[in-house]
């Protein structure tokens, strides 16, 4: 991968090799390199219809840069790559260190665990299956396809939860939980019918479960809705607090959570709602 910054007429990445991978449902090329000398990943993202994207991330998942194409002069795009975008994609999120991706084809079952930090694919169009609810996981539908980490064989586990809420998990051969982390930010959802466990009729795409919240009474609320008049009371799990905006991204209730604070609301913090008490 070659990204020349136009803005600055300077070089960022420079013949790079890169992994082609599956994220939030789009195809991706992913390139690591560094930005004014910190860490960073190059996302170049393509569509079917020729259009792209690129996405700059630092190494503490903040977006440094997020731009659609203007144009395509060349799309010489892999027919196997695009097949990928096709596919059917069952459950897609990203952990701070993982992208993961369940998709079906003909049926069947298959995993990408794309890992961030050394840039591979851990598992590759993997076959996977249900796992049987178990709990914690009642009432979350789990996939599980078989890999190796770090030399030994592994299972690993792509979890939803009927509150819209992801995991990764990775056990060894014994049982043993080796890695568990949440899901952050876009979660594409399309889970089969069959695949749902006995009592949960559904699991949608939370647009809006993350939320950017203060803890006040009503006269705090007049004072947020002099900055975002559509402000209004709301509850959840974590009892009553003022809603200043619902996302589904955590970063971009993270960043609402940052401007109340500057505005002098030191009590603002993201709030995760879970749909199912709503």
């Amino acid at each position: 991968m070659n990204v020349f910054d136009a803005s600055q007429d300077l070089l960022r990445v420079n013949a790079l090799p890169t992994t082609f991978t599956i994220r939030n449902g789009r195809g991706a090329y992913i390139t690591t390199g560094d930005y004014s000398g910190r860490q960073a990943t190059y996302v170049a993202e393509v569509f079917p219809n020729r259009t792209a994207a690129l996405q700059i991330v630092d190494g503490s998942n903040t977006v440094i840069a997020s731009q659609p194409s203007g144009n395509v002069a060349v799309f010489a795009v892999p027919e196997s790559d695009l097949a990928q975008v096709r596919q059917d994609t069952v459950l897609n999120f990203e952990t701070s260190s993982y992208a993961v991706r369940v998709f079906q084809r003909d049926g069947q079952r298959f995993m990408n665990v794309f890992n961030k930090f050394t840039g591979q694919q851990d598992l590759n169009g993997t076959a996977a299956s249900v796992a049987e609810p178990m709990f914690p996981y009642e009432n979350a539908v789990s996939y599980v396809a078989s890999g190796q980490s770090n030399g030994q064989p592994v299972e690993y586990f792509a979890r939803i939860e009927s509150s819209g809420r992801t995991f990764l998990e990775i056990f060894n051969v014994n049982g043993q939980r080796l890695f568990q982390e949440p899901g952050v930010g876009e979660v594409v959802v399309n889970i089969p019918e069959q695949d749902l466990p006995t009592g949960v009729e559904s699991i949608d795409r939370v647009d809006d479960a993350y939320v950017a919240a203060v803890f006040g009474d009503d006269n705090t609320l007049n004072e947020v809705r002099q900055l975002f008049p559509e402000a209004f009371m709301d509850s959840s799990r974590q009892g009553d607090f003022i809603n200043a905006g619902a996302y589904a991204s955590q970063d971009e209730a993270t960043l609402r959570v940052l401007e109340l604070r500057a505005r002098g609301f030191q009590n603002a913090r993201v709030v995760f709602r879970d749909v199912r008490y709503r």
